[in-house]
């Protein structure tokens, strides 16, 4: 029979930055960008998830508050959820398939003051209704959105 092995109590960014000081330049994620995969290296996803984290704190969001990430599975999803993480921040994930009814909700509910979001129908949604978010300050696209 197996020993289990010991659980170590170390934070999703700690073990992050471990696996980035050992893989630097090794790939980390793949995306499709000009109808090519293309890897981004640990190093690179570093700097990624450092700057966001960096304007979280830039714009005065403290730990243990709340950040919304709103879009399908990517880069920037995953970006965004470290760079929350890093700073200490609170990221409330809400699915690509939640209804709009359902997003403005839930962003209400959890007292959001920021959301990443990737799909120009949820950006929409949430700027016609922005009178109805008290709390959310601001809003970062995971890329360039039109609607």
């Amino acid at each position: 029979m197996s020993t289990p092995v010991p659980m170590t109590r170390q934070s999703i960014p700690a073990v992050f930055r471990e696996q980035v000081a050992k893989l630097r330049s090794r790939p980390m994620v793949y995306s499709k960008r000009d109808r090519h995969w293309r890897p981004l290296t640990w190093l690179q996803m570093s700097e990624r998830v450092d700057a966001a984290a960096a304007g979280l704190c830039e714009l005065g969001i403290e730990p243990g508050e709340r950040v919304a990430i709103i879009g399908h599975s990517s880069v920037e999803w995953v970006v965004a959820d470290l760079a929350c993480l890093s700073a200490g921040v609170v990221d409330v994930a809400i699915s690509e398939t939640a209804s709009a009814e359902d997003v403005l909700w839930i962003l209400r509910d959890s007292g959001a003051r920021g959301a990443f979001v990737g799909e120009s129908e949820t950006l929409k949604a949430i700027n016609d209704a922005k009178d109805e978010l008290p709390d959310l300050e601001f809003i970062f696209a995971f890329h360039e959105i039109h609607y």
